[in-house]
């Protein structure tokens, strides 16, 4: 099972495209379920974290002739909003009619099920397949509930408050310059940054600049271990929540986002590295995991690994990884077969 793809929006919106390997051989029996990775959809001052949850021989309430598919929440707070689900058609690279959604309200632990699948459409997820390998697509949409907007405020419409713009303007904030009172050196170049943006955004950031440290006495810092790009998409991610060509550079970001201990922007890198995970990297990115301690990712790249156990001998470098991780491998594999 991997993650094809997970993109942080803007306005409380949300699309995931979920790969999932070897889905039906994979699967032994009624109830077995693979599950996404987590991802966080930020709008305002609030964190939704959301994950798909699929069956591929039915849930516990379900026929073994079934597919069971799922969107379920983690939040303390009341959800309001829509969803889409679908299953892609590989074999022509569009969405199959295999569609599902609604609207949904509830709070932490919430499960939007997807009505299971029938005989019909279970013979019809096979045709949308490609060597076992289903792919998932999911829109979600957040709506901010009318508690959250003060009385004070006209009525809420979305030239008077669309949070895209406003991120907007902090991004342009970034791009231009305007009022910067530090500068980063990096590789020989300079990026203009505002102290409060970067304090409030990150611990680590804050910490510096409100300590008599060299730094903030001098209104400049000389970064050394973070190339370029890296901290210029770091700083794009603090001010807007955006991330440009987060593939090429996923594995240096996570190191960065950890240093700076920006939480969204690690989950957005682990996201993104598992959608690229191979038989090839998974022993590098597990090695990354031990490093910026993503328990997490670390789980989803065993699991992985388990999934592929006939391809165990191809793993190069696998031996590199410390104990600890071995044995859990060792014992991913046991419990898959």
């Amino acid at each position: 099972m991997s993650t094809e793809r997970g993109m942080l929006q803007n306005s409380g919106k949300f699309s995931i495209k979920w790969k999932v390997d070897q889905f039906f051989a994979g699967c032994q029996k009624k109830g077995q379920c693979y599950t996404s990775p987590k991802f966080a959809v930020v709008y305002g001052c609030k964190t939704i974290k959301c994950y798909l949850e699929v069956y591929p021989l039915g849930n516990s309430r379900a026929s073994s002739t079934s597919v069971s598919l799922h969107l379920c929440f983690e939040s303390k707070s009341r959800i309001l909003g829509s969803f889409q689900l679908a299953i892609m058609d590989l074999k022509i690279n569009i969405p199959s009619t295999l569609k599902a959604g609604g609207k949904f309200n509830g709070t932490s632990n919430t499960i939007m099920g997807k009505p299971d699948l029938n005989q019909y459409e279970f013979n019809e997820i096979s045709g949308t397949l490609i060597n076992d390998t289903l792919v998932i697509l999911c829109d979600i949409a957040i709506e901010i509930p009318d508690s959250d907007v003060t009385e004070s405020f006209h009525p809420y419409d979305e030239w008077l408050y669309k949070w895209e713009n406003i991120l907007g303007d902090f991004e342009n904030l970034l791009e231009t310059g305007t009022f910067t009172d530090v500068t980063f050196t990096v590789e020989n170049k300079i990026i203009n940054a505002h102290k409060d943006i970067l304090s409030c955004r990150s611990p680590v950031f804050k910490a510096m600049f409100e300590h008599e440290m060299k730094e903030n006495a001098q209104n400049s810092v000389k970064v050394i271990d973070i190339d370029y790009e890296v901290l210029r998409e770091m700083f794009r991610f603090i001010y807007s929540g955006k991330v440009q060509n987060i593939e090429k550079i996923a594995s240096n970001l996570l190191i960065a986002a950890d240093k700076y201990q920006l939480i969204e922007l690690k989950a957005l890198c682990e996201n993104t590295l598992y959608v690229s995970v191979t038989v090839d990297k998974v022993v590098e990115y597990l090695k990354l995991t031990e490093m910026c301690d993503t328990i997490h990712l670390q789980k989803l790249l065993i699991k992985f690994i388990a999934t592929h156990y006939r391809d165990v001998d191809k793993i190069p470098r696998l031996a590199d990884l410390n104990n600890n991780i071995l044995y859990q491998i060792i014992q991913a594999i046991a419990n898959h077969k």
